[in-house]
């Protein structure tokens, strides 16, 4: 016949440690801030959590932009969709090349999602300044490989005014 487990000891079987009613010291200590149920220590252990999952939220975000530089780098100022943004702007009558300064072109690249093998849909927004001050801003679509910017045609959608924020 087995000798039964010293007192305060979990049972074993074959092995293997049977959980008890009783939590163990660890897991007191882990969740020490559920015990006491004072205004502070809950605060802390909210605190505590919330730092948590923004710490996994801001690691599972640096893998996403790690991976999204490797999608192509069609954004500069001479690249397909700026360039044909201005060809658009140019045809619609919204701007002419003696009025834009180029050289002050910005382009950043808002998302860049993969559609199929090597073929990627890409959003930029695209600002042209103006030597009278002003600047011309619009959106473009379009696809783009590694190999081409110019997958697809651009649609141009032009920026008319900001609501708020910046």
């Amino acid at each position: 016949m087995p000798t039964p487990p010293a007192a305060g000891t979990p049972p074993v079987v074959q092995g293997v440690r049977v959980p008890s009613d009783k939590p163990s010291r660890e897991s007191v200590r882990r969740f020490a801030c559920l015990k006491d149920y004072t205004l502070t220590t809950l605060s802390r252990c909210v605190s505590t959590a919330i730092l948590l999952v923004v710490l996994a939220w801001a690691a599972s975000d640096s893998a996403h932009a790690q991976r999204a530089t490797n999608h192509p780098a069609c954004s500069g100022a001479e690249a397909w969709a700026p360039s044909l943004a201005f060809v658009h702007l140019k045809n619609a009558g919204l701007a002419d090349n003696d009025k834009v300064d180029f050289t002050k072109t910005k382009v950043v690249r808002l998302a860049s999602e993969q559609i199929g093998k090597d073929l990627y849909r890409q959003i930029h927004d695209v600002k042209f300044s103006e030597k009278s001050g002003g600047v011309i801003e619009v959106m473009t679509m379009n696809d783009a490989s590694h190999e081409e910017c110019s997958m697809s045609g651009v649609d141009v959608f032009i920026v008319s005014r900001h609501l708020g924020g910046r």
